[in-house]
């Protein structure tokens, strides 16, 4: 009987520190996430308030956004692939939720590559990865 008492004592600790360590994993693929979403709502905020399209602003601009955007979706998209359970977690803000700004990051992409690959970008024909 004593066995068991401090047998079930070691397991609920056991239990309760794999737990801390799994929310201590998993909440910084969530904040990665959340600053992803923030940043394409600022984009998407800058364009509501201007009246005309990202894409038109200086180049410079336009280059460092797109190398950034495409360092955290990449980014995300590694953790999604590491970490699948994070999709399942719903933000309370909508502007940090991935699947609401992710139709717009879509949009911009396609008028990016309509207009061409912006001054400071490496385009894909130049064999870099």
């Amino acid at each position: 009987m004593r066995f068991a008492r401090a047998a079930q004592g070691l397991v609920g600790f056991l239990l309760l520190t794999a737990v801390i360590s799994w929310l201590l994993g998993v909440f910084p693929v969530l904040s990665r996430q959340g600053a992803l979403s923030q940043h394409v709502d600022l984009v998407r905020q800058h364009e509501d308030a201007t009246g005309h399209p990202f894409i038109d602003s200086a180049a410079n601009a336009v280059s460092a956004l797109f190398v950034d955007l495409t360092q955290r979706v990449i980014t995300a998209e590694s953790d999604l692939t590491h970490t699948p359970v994070s999709c399942y977690f719903a933000e309370a803000e909508g502007r940090a939720s991935v699947p609401l700004v992710i139709g717009f990051l879509l949009h911009q992409a396609r008028l990016t590559q309509r207009a061409g690959v912006p001054p400071g970008l490496p385009s894909s024909s130049s064999g870099q990865s």
